[in-house]
């Protein structure tokens, strides 16, 4: 196991698929009433089952947030005694993307007596079924316990775990999994300037290498000479789609960033560049005007968002949102 790896939400744990794990010295969740668990999970491989969350009883867990290899899908998993016997399974209704950053969310209402998964704040099965026992042992992240024996290790990285001893709606579960914008980098290049002509446009390319596959989201208007523009693009990697907002308005989308055609975000590892481009390994497009207020987010900013950096009043430098 090792923690501090880059995470969905700020640092993660990785699991190694064998050994690596983390666990709490006691229960934390009384799993006979109603209660919820989620994770920011990324899965390395679809070798084996894959436990993200559980919480021990003496032979099995009380549940496990996990991945089922048998069904080669996410699932919410129940069971009714602490015995290797029958249980529930509440599934996703799509396998996992190997990879790639998923939200997951179970949730089990004692009162209605019917379990939930949510992924990616979608939900998926719901089934009913009635827990009899609490497993009472602690909580673990990263395996399972199964017939006494610690099992199921979970091979890739898990994140921001949350749980809750109440039932989680489905607008939090959807807001759960929403990647609100937290401020990456503020440049105020405080001065006045001037455009030329042309059109706005953002280009995304499919990956680091020369004639890479790209998508691009183009405006047509350009503000005249003495005229200042707001730009901002917006990528959205779950939804797989890059916007391109001028002055506060969304001007055009482009919802085809994805593997299906063949471009999707690569990780540049190299420093952000205000005012000119690289293509082909060589450095062009310089700008000839004025850049000023550069503010960069990771997560996804809506309209109302953009429209409140692209007003004319200088924020303030910590985050506005």
């Amino acid at each position: 196991m090792t923690l501090g790896v880059d995470g969905q939400v700020g640092t993660a744990m990785r699991g190694d698929g064998s050994t690596g794990h983390a666990e709490t010295s006691a229960s934390v969740v009384d799993t006979s009433r109603t209660y919820a668990v989620g994770a920011w999970v990324r899965l390395a491989h679809t070798d084996g089952f894959a436990t993200v969350v559980n919480q021990d009883g003496d032979v099995v867990s009380g549940f496990y947030l996990q991945y089922v290899k048998d069904e080669n899908r996410w699932s919410f998993s129940l069971t009714n005694a602490d015995a290797v016997q029958g249980g529930v399974r509440v599934k996703s209704l799509a396998p996992p993307e190997v990879g790639e950053w998923t939200h997951l969310l179970g949730v089990y209402d004692a009162v209605a007596k019917k379990a939930t998964l949510y992924v990616n704040g979608v939900p998926q099965e719901e089934k009913p079924f009635t827990v009899t026992w609490n497993a009472t042992g602690p909580m673990a992240i990263g395996r399972a316990k199964h017939n006494s024996a610690a099992v199921d290790f979970f091979p890739g990285e898990i994140d921001d775990v949350q749980v809750y001893d109440r039932l989680v709606s489905a607008e939090e579960a959807a807001d759960l999994f929403t990647r609100h914008p937290v401020l990456s980098g503020r440049w105020t290049l405080n001065t006045d300037g001037q455009d030329g002509a042309g059109g706005w446009q953002v280009e995304m390319p499919g990956s680091d290498a020369s004639g890479a596959v790209a998508q691009r989201a183009e405006h047509s208007a350009y503000q005249s000479q003495l005229d200042w523009d707001h730009v901002a693009i917006v990528y959205d990697s779950f939804a797989d789609v890059l916007r391109l907002y001028v002055n506060g308005w969304l001007e055009e989308t482009e919802e085809r960033v994805s593997a299906r055609w063949h471009t999707i975000g690569f990780d540049a590892t190299g420093p952000l560049q205000l005012g000119r481009t690289k293509t082909a390994g060589a450095w062009g497009e310089h700008w000839s005007g004025v850049i000023d207020d550069v503010w960069a987010f990771s997560g996804v900013l809506t309209q109302e968002q953009i429209q409140t950096l692209a007003g004319y009043t200088e924020l303030p430098s910590d985050s506005p949102f």
